[in-house]
């Protein structure tokens, strides 16, 4: 074996290379312990069940983990994975209509698009498209979406606007608005002003089981949103009013060789998604690429085939039931919610994540809360009663970015306490890292 000959120059090397791998080794349980030590100042975190997790990717390791690898409800988190299947799944634009032509008609089938007229939007891709198309005859084919409603939402919300129906075409978002103007109050489509009663009181109300509305006499907000009971017949009639085109349905023909019309952006769509933190939207997301690959409207097959195909490396499985967050039996722990914000930025790009991502003090979700000049929160909250999270990307003082999630379920104290707190450690954070 050959002599290695030791130099002055060769010592002084191996001696910064022991240093700099002691240095590395260290950085994360000092950075765990002065975590450790903030959160002793914010005792909220000590009253229920919370979990966190703070990733620095450029170094590979973990700042902090608590009840990391514990599941937990996500609420609205859960559009993460919706977002991130999307990317996945639906293409630059999206897949606004299907229709087939045969002599003077055009039949045309939905694809779970929510953007029909829905006046979020300056532009109606699929209305113009039907308005102006030379066909004596429009024929809807409906494609009824079996379950309306997701698994384990709450029955008594169907009159929210939180939870409109699912359906295969949306048109006007499956919501009746009304503007309050001075005096008088305005409805959006206007063809349930036969519908609306003026009762007492001061609320816009609907019956559980029929498109029958009451309007408040002492209603004062400006605007006002509540979902009507969809179907194939009134989707046709509507259309037919908008369009000021007769609109004929037929439900039993089939057709195979239909075209695409391509819509809007898909980050349009995404953006207002995250947000509002739409549950509508990130519902019909997941339809809409439940029908693109075939699945049909069978939207557990797709979540199943998103797992398998791209999240088999998580650290621990999600459990995932619906597309907004709105069922309390999806589940995941804070380390696979750091991995799955990993695939999001390897998809999309840091860029347009700060497109699309709520920041803080800025916009959406959190434009009260984690202001920062420049903002150095971008990230996704998730509500439901009792239960707090807030996962995305953290910009520290010295230029990381810091991949966390911070999970908080069955407390009882104000969301605004809970709020506080997070705030408290993420500044924390920032400002040591």
């Amino acid at each position: 074996m050959p002599k290695v000959k030791v130099t002055p120059n060769l010592i002084i090397i191996t001696l910064l290379l022991l240093v700099s791998q002691g240095c590395s080794l260290l950085k994360s349980p000092s950075a765990s312990s002065a975590i450790t030590k903030k959160l002793r100042d914010i005792s909220t975190f000590e009253e229920h069940f919370a979990g966190m997790a703070f990733y620095d990717p450029q170094a590979d390791e973990w700042l902090y983990r608590k009840n990391a690898d514990k599941y937990f409800t996500p609420a609205s988190n859960t559009k993460l994975l919706t977002y991130f299947a999307a990317l996945k799944t639906l293409g630059d634009r999206l897949d606004a209509l299907q229709y087939y032509r045969s002599n003077d008609t055009l039949y045309f089938r939905g694809t779970a698009d929510p953007t029909l007229l829905h006046p979020d939007f300056s532009t109606h891709l699929v209305a113009d498209f039907l308005s102006a198309d030379p066909a004596k005859v429009l024929v809807y084919l409906p494609d009824p979406v079996p379950v309306k409603f997701g698994s384990g939402w709450a029955w008594d919300d169907y009159q929210y606007d939180f939870q409109p129906e699912l359906s295969d075409l949306p048109v006007w978002g499956n919501v009746l608005r009304l503007e309050r103007q001075d005096t008088s109050t305005s409805v959006i489509p206007v063809f349930f002003e036969p519908f609306i009663e003026e009762t007492e009181g001061k609320y816009a109300t609907r019956e559980a089981g029929y498109n029958l509305f009451r309007l408040g006499a002492e209603f004062e907000e400006e605007e006002a949103s509540i979902p009507f009971i969809s179907s194939p017949e009134l989707t046709a009639t509507l259309l037919a009013n908008a369009l000021q085109r007769k609109v004929l349905r037929n439900d039993s023909l089939q057709i195979n060789d239909f075209q695409t019309l391509q819509g809007l952006r898909s980050s349009t769509l995404y953006r207002i998604m995250m947000l509002r933190s739409d549950n509508f939207y990130a519902e019909q997301m997941n339809l809409m690429g439940s029908f693109k690959l075939g699945f049909g409207w069978n939207t557990d097959a797709y979540r199943n085939h998103i797992i398998r195909q791209y999240l088999g490396d998580l650290p621990q499985p999600v459990r995932w039931r619906d597309g907004s967050g709105l069922s309390r039996y999806n589940l995941i722990t804070p380390e696979s919610m750091v991995k799955l914000l990993e695939k999001i930025e390897e998809e999309a790009g840091f860029e347009q994540i700060k497109n699309t991502f709520p920041v803080g003090g800025k916009t959406g979700t959190i434009r009260k809360w984690y202001p920062g000049q420049p903002p150095y929160v971008y990230a996704k909250t998730g509500t439901l009663s009792n239960n707090h999270n807030l996962s995305g990307f953290l910009i520290t003082n010295s230029g990381k970015r810091i991949v966390f999630s911070l999970m908080n379920n069955n407390y009882v104290r104000p969301n605004s306490e809970i709020k506080e707190a997070m705030q408290q450690l993420l500044e924390f954070i920032r400002d040591q890292y």
